[in-house]
């Protein structure tokens, strides 16, 4: 999606950034900020055997992309228009 993205090892937080939207994730919070606005998430950021995951319809959603899950491939397909 071209995002930039950054990771904040002190909070433990991402923040993602494209088209003059602002998301930031911290780990294991059930709450998001957009456009430092509070969102609830129904799944957190996790660290897991150090990889960070994060909630990817909530941020392809936020920055305006479309989600699909392809259930023949068990696959997530993500897309915006331009």
């Amino acid at each position: 999606m071209k995002a930039e993205v950054a990771w904040n090892p002190e909070e433990r937080s991402i923040i993602v950034t494209k088209d003059g939207v602002s998301i930031k994730l911290v780990v294991d919070s059930k709450t998001a900020t957009v456009n430092d606005k509070n969102v609830s998430l129904d799944a957190p950021a996790t660290i897991t055997k150090g990889s960070t995951y994060v909630p990817v319809r909530f941020i392809s959603e936020a920055l305006d992309a479309t989600v699909q899950w392809e259930e023949e491939s068990k696959t997530v397909v993500v897309y915006k228009e331009e």
